[in-house]
Formats: C-alpha cells, structure tokens, sequence
C-alpha cells in the first residue's frame, strides 16, 4: 500500500488497500502514518541541500564544488536555436 501512496499517493493507497481488502482502521493508520513520516522528510529532503551547502562539516565530507566564474558563451548557441544533428548524434 506505501509503494502506491509514494507512486500516485492517497488514491492509489486507497484503492490497493480497497482490493487488499482492508479494513478501516488499517487505512486510516497507513494514511496517517504516510503523513506523520513522509511530510517532515519530504521537507526535509527539500532543506538539505542548503542545509548541507552551508555546513562545514560537509566540506570536509564532500569538497568538491563547482567554481564561481561565468563559462564563456562565445563558442554557445542559444539555448532553444536550431541544431542540425547527425544519425550518429540521434543514436
């Protein structure tokens, strides 16, 4: 019922618990349960990349980053402009 809540959320719960034939009181505690763990981590999960970007501990960690300077555009194309490819590119 929970990989169906994470795939089409509370309908699909709904109707694979509909089919499992279960009862109420099960539905109600797998809705329940989905919101009281999904909703901080979702939310968290959201967070942690700023959270983890400002961490020093995470420098140590990961140091890896990107650097500040702008790419040179003089060689670019824009980005929706027409493109010419070949079979190869395609494939």
């Amino acid at each position: 019922m929970f990989v169906a809540t994470y795939t089409g959320g509370t309908p699909n719960l709904t109707t694979i618990a509909t089919v499992l034939d279960a009862s109420h009181q099960t539905i109600a505690a797998a809705n329940a349960s989905d919101y009281v763990i999904a909703t901080p981590l979702t939310n968290f999960m959201l967070a942690a990349p700023a959270m983890l970007k400002a961490s020093k501990a995470w420098e140590k960690f990961w140091p890896y980053h990107l650097s500040e300077e702008e790419p040179s555009t003089s060689d670019t194309k824009a980005l929706m402009s027409d493109k010419e490819w070949s079979i190869r590119e395609i494939t």
